[in-house]
């Protein structure tokens, strides 16, 4: 399969986070701090983007760890 990059105006269709929300969870300042969100991949000058690979494994350790 391709690695898919997601830009960040669709973020909030594959991973439920608004756009501002997964550059918090980059942020080591932020209150929204995850260390275990992907890094987002540099796609030229001023254009960045997520790999839907690595934004869906972070979403299945997410359920695994909150399911009861």
């Amino acid at each position: 399969m391709q690695n898919l990059i997601v830009r960040p105006s669709q973020i909030k269709a594959v991973a439920g986070i608004a756009r501002t929300t997964a550059y918090c969870k980059n942020n080591p300042k932020s209150r929204d701090y995850d260390p275990a969100f992907p890094r987002p991949v540099k796609l030229g000058a001023r254009a960045v983007g997520w790999r839907i690979d690595e934004l869906q494994a972070w979403l299945a350790s997410r359920n695994r760890g909150g399911a009861k």
